[in-house]
């Protein structure tokens, strides 16, 4: 997604970080411009200085992430304040349509943390949050100005599971769009995008 990135933010000055020493290296053998730019994660802890960032975007980490506390509480110290941190995560709210498919097929699960997920959906997520669940944990950790917008609501999910799944992909991709468009603000969404704030220190 580096390309995108890119081309999404052509005057900003783009960062990297990764638990894995195996995924860095693949990545600047193809993207030599990001060397001294893309650090490791060790015990829970970037290797970048505190206060450096302004927007710190996550796309589908909060529920692959061992430690949940610990990477709030990273992504608050590299912040600047006054920075934004930015992230997408599967969504456990209730009245989903995969909450509903879930609760009526007895396929959630509840988790050691007292979080759910869904039996059938990808191995490697560890939890399925609901929006006052992020909500408390960032307010805990020091953030405010929290916001949600939620996408992957009727149509998504037909669109993705239902037959013939890999027909017609521009004409799903289109009628997935109207979900955002239609029901982001609605707090049923399978998916959601959220945006919090580091306050600014006090003077």
């Amino acid at each position: 997604h580096i390309e995108l990135w890119k081309n999404l933010f052509p005057e900003s000055d783009i960062f990297l970080t990764d638990i894995s020493a195996n995924g860095r290296s693949k990545c600047l053998s193809n993207h030599k411009d990001f060397k001294g730019k893309y650090k490791l994660i060790n015990n829970e802890r970037s290797e970048f200085e505190s206060e450096k960032f302004d927007v710190i975007l996550s796309i589908e980490v909060m529920e692959h992430v061992s430690d949940l506390i610990s990477y709030l509480e990273d992504i608050f110290r590299l912040l600047k304040p006054g920075g934004q941190f930015i992230w997408t995560t599967p969504c456990g709210n209730f009245l989903s349509i995969e909450h509903i498919y879930s609760s009526l097929s007895n396929q959630i699960i509840k988790t050691s943390e007292g979080y759910i997920k869904w039996k059938w959906e990808d191995p490697t997520h560890l939890r399925r949050l609901k929006s006052k669940e992020i909500e408390r944990l960032l307010k805990l950790t020091g953030f405010n100005e929290i916001q949600f917008r939620f996408r992957a609501h009727l149509f998504s999910f037909l669109c993705t599971y239902f037959p013939p799944r890999n027909r017609f992909q521009k004409i799903r991709n289109s009628i997935m769009k109207l979900d955002y468009s239609l029901f982001r603000s609605l707090p049923n969404g399978a998916s959601m995008i959220g945006r919090a704030h580091k306050p600014e220190r006090n003077t």
